[in-house]
C-alpha cells in the first residue's frame, strides 16, 4: 500500500471507531444509571436500623445528622439518575436519526436492535433467522455505513 492509501485507511478506521463509540453512547449512559441505582440502594439500606453496625461503622455526629446526610445523598443520586434518563432519551433519538439515514433496511434493523434495543449479536441473529456470523458481518458493514454518513456530515459542516 502506498502512504496515501494507508492514511485513508487509518482515517476510515478512526471514523468507524467514532461511529461505534457514538452508537454505544446509550449503553454507556445505561451503565452509569445502573451504577447510581446500585449506590442508591446501598445508601437506602443504611436508612434501616440494621443498616448501621455500631461495632464496625464509626458513628460521628448524631443519628439525625447521619439521616440528613444519607437522605441528601439519595436525593442527589435520584437527581443525577433523572438527568441521565433525560440524556439517554435525547441520545437515543440522535442515534435513531443517524441510523435512519442508512439506506439498507437490514443494516438499519441490525443497528436498531443492537444499539437501541441492546440485543446481542446472537439474539439479533435468532430474531432475524440468520447465523451470528452473517449478522456480525452485516453489523460491521452497517457501522461502516454510519461512519461514512458521519464523515459526509463532517465534510458538509466544514464547507
Amino acid at each position: 500500500m502506498s502512504g496515501t492509501s494507508d492514511q485513508v485507511k487509518r482515517e476510515g478506521d478512526k471514523m468507524d471507531q467514532k461511529a461505534h463509540d457514538i452508537l454505544n453512547e446509550v449503553r454507556v449512559i445505561d451503565l452509569q444509571i445502573l451504577r447510581l441505582l446500585s449506590k442508591k440502594k446501598m445508601l437506602e439500606s443504611c436508612l434501616y436500623p440494621s443498616g448501621i453496625r455500631y461495632d464496625i461503622d464509626k458513628v460521628q455526629g448524631s443519628p439525625e445528622n447521619q439521616l440528613e446526610k444519607l437522605t441528601s445523598e439519595i436525593f442527589e443520586i435520584e437527581r443525577k439518575i433523572r438527568d441521565l434518563y433525560s440524556s439517554k432519551l435525547d441520545k437515543a433519538a440522535e442515534i435513531e436519526a443517524l441510523i435512519n439515514q442508512v439506506e439498507s433496511e437490514e443494516y438499519r434493523t441490525i443497528l436498531m436492535l443492537r444499539y437501541i434495543g441492546h440485543m446481542s449479536i446472537n439474539k439479533i441473529a435468532e430474531s432475524m433467522s440468520y447465523s451470528p456470523d452473517w449478522v456480525y458481518k452485516k453489523h460491521r458493514k452497517a457501522v461502516d455505513e454510519v461512519g461514512k454518513i458521519m464523515k459526509a456530515r463532517t465534510m458538509d459542516e466544514q464547507m
